[in-house]
């Protein structure tokens, strides 16, 4: 018996997963399945297997089935990497739970199960699996529904034998509970608002995560600097409410002429006293060299500065979204640092401490750095494969470079390359 099977999965503006899978045997057929997925196991995959595992239970024990689904990824965990994910506990799995339901109730069914992918002739097939899992979507889920492995063929734990120190650490991990943190959560959200209006997609927490992590774009400080911010971790504004004779320190230091909270989102676009204001203007001017658009700052664009999608002719721009989110991220990290050195400072004038020529020549020096460790870390014959690609450093800096149209094609080897505006 072959079963062709799909899965449909819807993201809220909340971030809020909802799955649905669908199963196609054939026309008014009985076994064909449209299901909804409880909504603490929605995932992109989760639909398509609760949806292989609910047809194996409709089928006899000894019939043979072929199911055709629509993801690479349940095909290698189920056939290929089945051995080394069981060795492994499943650990740093997502859906790992269904997965071993499967593989239970597959062993336990006794009579050959063949899985595939769908090739270009069962096109028709496949819609109407995906019809299927759609309908799913709408339903109303059943919260009692969680698929559980059967115990006598559960194998549980990990081979020590093959353990590594990191797969260990990570299996611990995936045991501990931690509860979200409210502002957490609705620093999560904001930066997911402002990726859908760079991206056109909706996030998830994991891939929002994810893009702060990224070390071609960010480099460690920048990682940290952002972490922290999503998790609102810094000791500014209302941390110091609470302290008695230290209240004072949660406002702005530039006092009189600035009267604000003290909050990140106020020093790095509010405060019109600091010097905030003129590095995102400088920062603009450069960016208008590559682009056209220049998107409003808000805070939420600085912590999702990392899942930019822009476009040309439908297809994605690689360097032109590593450059901006190199451009936002080094602007907001430089304010930041300013402001730790002005509190430092104490009482000084502001342009005592930072003057507007010496912070914009600070600015391009930030990211001609950038510029200079791109043009090092594309170096293949020292790193071999973990070398940058040329092509991307070339299209991430291109078009902004000072006096372009005089270097050669390929200028990643000129040791004079600077962004294109003239530094004071």
């Amino acid at each position: 018996m072959t079963i062709f099977i799909n899965g449909a999965y819807n993201l809220t503006e909340h971030g809020e997963a909802t799955s649905g899978g669908g199963a196609w045997i054939q026309e008014n057929s009985n076994r064909n399945l449209s299901i909804r997925i409880n909504d603490t196991l929605a995932s992109k995959d989760s639909g398509e297997l609760t949806t292989i595992l609910e047809s194996s239970y409709q089928i006899t024990s000894g019939t043979q089935i072929t199911f055709i689904i629509q993801s690479p990824t349940i095909l290698k965990n189920l056939t290929i990497n089945l051995a080394s994910q069981e060795s492994r506990g499943w650990i740093n799995t997502q859906d790992k739970t269904l997965y071993k339901a499967i593989v239970a109730e597959l062993r336990l069914r006794g009579s050959p199960t063949l899985l595939r992918t769908y090739n270009p002739r069962e096109t028709k097939q496949k819609n109407l699996a995906k019809i299927l899992a759609q309908e799913g979507l709408q339903k109303q889920q059943n919260p009692e529904n969680h698929p559980q492995p059967i115990p006598e063929l559960d194998i549980s734990g990990i081979c020590l034998a093959g353990a590594t120190q990191a797969l260990l650490y990570k299996g611990i991990q995936e045991q501990r509970k931690t509860a979200p943190r409210r502002k957490t959560l609705c620093l999560l959200d904001r930066s997911r608002y402002a990726a859908k209006q760079l991206s056109g997609k909706t996030m998830t927490d994991a891939e929002l995560w994810k893009s702060i992590r990224q070390r071609s774009h960010l480099p460690k400080g920048i990682r940290n600097f952002l972490w922290k911010n999503l998790h609102d971790a810094f000791k500014i504004g209302e941390y110091w409410r609470n302290i008695p004779t230290l209240e004072h320190q949660g406002y702005c230091n530039l006092r009189p002429n600035c009267l604000g909270e003290e909050t990140m989102e106020h020093i790095l676009l509010e405060c019109q006293v600091s010097s905030a204001t003129n590095l995102w203007k400088i920062a603009k001017t450069l960016w208008l060299k590559k682009d056209p658009k220049w998107p409003e700052i808000i805070y939420g664009i600085i912590l999702a500065c990392n899942t930019a999608d822009f476009q040309a002719r439908g297809k994605t721009q690689p360097g032109k979204n590593r450059l901006f989110a190199i451009i936002i991220s080094e602007t907001a990290y430089l304010i930041w640092k300013i402001r730790c050195e002005r509190v430092f400072q104490g009482d000084k004038p502001l342009e005592a401490i930072h003057s507007k020529k010496a912070l914009e020549n600070r600015w391009l020096q930030c990211i001609n750095t950038c510029l200079k460790l791109d043009q090092l870390q594309a170096n293949h014959s020292k790193y071999g494969k973990k070398a940058m690609k040329e092509s991307l450093v070339m299209d991430t800096w291109s078009g902004i470079l000072m006096d372009e149209e005089n270097l050669p094609k390929n200028w990643i080897w000129q040791s004079s390359v600077l962004v294109g505006i003239d530094p004071h």
